[in-house]
């Protein structure tokens, strides 16, 4: 936990996942890093992955979607809160891949989970 607080990860454009059961403290651990990047003026976004893929779908219909593609790609640092609860369509499986391939080596993603990581 050390190394992950000293930020290096996100100099490096490293991911992290964090997985475990309900309760353990996942959500904590990703703020955390989020206080810990924020404190280094990084510029961070947090969202439950469900209001992201909602705000895009949104953006989709108003004109914003790129716009907001571009905000996200511009975060050193974005979280992505519960992940995998519930099933993605066809529509959110490619507004997420296309935050992620914005992101692609130029910034870093924590992705947080109650799957395990072989589902």
């Amino acid at each position: 936990m050390s190394e992950l607080l000293t930020g290096r990860y996100l100099y490096k454009h490293q991911n992290i996942l964090i997985t475990g059961p309900t309760g353990v403290g996942k959500t904590y651990l990703g703020c955390a890093l989020e206080t810990s990047a924020c404190d280094q003026q990084h510029a961070v976004r947090y969202y439950w992955l469900t209001r992201l893929l909602d705000d895009l779908s949104a953006g989709r219909l108003d004109g914003t979607y790129q716009k907001q593609l571009q905000s996200l790609a511009k975060k050193t640092l974005l979280i992505l809160d519960d992940c995998g609860m519930e099933e993605l369509t066809q529509e959110q499986s490619g507004h997420l891949l296309e935050v992620l391939e914005y992101r692609y080596q130029d910034s870093s993603t924590i992705v947080i989970s109650q799957l395990p990581v072989k589902e």
